[in-house]
């Protein structure tokens, strides 16, 4: 699964992310199974391609 926000600068997206991420961890405690969470910012792997030439 993967959860992703939109918002402008300052609508506390991260806050959101974080007692999401918080409570995933808190369930993950007490069930069966272990729940990994891995935050990634879309911008901090963007790579540019090259435009494709046309043939």
């Amino acid at each position: 699964m993967a959860i992703g926000l939109s918002g402008a600068w300052g609508s506390d997206k991260t806050s959101v992310l974080e007692l999401v991420k918080s409570e995933i961890r808190e369930r993950s405690l007490h069930g069966e199974r272990v729940v990994l969470v891995i935050r990634r910012s879309a911008g901090s792997t963007t790579r540019q391609l090259a435009p494709r030439r046309a043939s």
